[in-house]
């Protein structure tokens, strides 16, 4: 059985995560974790890990991550198959989500109360920014290349003095431009 280190990265084309023992690990980077579940569910006993990295991976939903309470921080990038965020733990402190075209439900993200980080880019529609009256501690909110479906940027405005830090694309449909949600914020570039 292969020994963790605290920081790990492994590539899940070269090394089967049941020969793995993660007691040690807190940090964990995952390439091409393709589970036959399409879920977290199949990631091994990983109880310690306080960051976890996942690139490339077949997951639909967040289920299974649920069950790692020490976890603060979760970035998922090239998730094609990704569609819902069931599962979100809520003990995360920061979340990036990047290439999940097909997600939706992003609604769910208030279950992780004590986020400061969002970072949504290429994620699909998001339906309304309501769900930030969820997140109290929210500091930084990203959504770059991911559309907010009714438009509606006034959520962003109403999280102040809390939001520092904003970036996303100008839509047509918007009800404020990024600069215009910037100056409202007091934020500088």
């Amino acid at each position: 059985m292969l020994e963790c280190m605290p920081t790990m990265v492994i590539d899940c084309k070269e090394i089967k995560l049941n020969e793995v023992d993660f007691s040690n690990c807190e940090e964990l980077t995952l390439w091409h974790f393709n589970p036959p579940s399409h879920s977290f569910e199949e990631l091994p006993e990983v109880k310690n890990v306080r960051v976890l990295r996942v690139y490339f991976t077949n997951a639909e939903s967040l289920s299974g991550l649920e069950n790692l309470p020490y976890l603060k921080r979760l970035e998922l990038d090239y998730c094609p198959k990704l569609t819902a965020l069931d599962g979100i733990p809520d003990t995360l402190e920061f979340l990036m989500i990047e290439h999940a075209k097909k997600l939706s439900g992003h609604d769910r993200i208030k279950a992780a109360g004590k986020l400061r980080v969002l970072r949504l880019h290429e994620c699909g529609n998001i339906e309304s920014l309501s769900f930030l009256e969820y997140l109290p501690l929210l500091t930084e909110f990203r959504f770059v290349n991911t559309s907010v479906t009714d438009g509606n940027m006034q959520p962003l405005i109403d999280h102040r003095p809390k939001l520092t830090a904003v970036a996303f694309n100008n839509k047509r449909h918007y009800s404020h431009t990024l600069d215009k949600v910037l100056g409202e914020l007091g934020i500088t570039l």
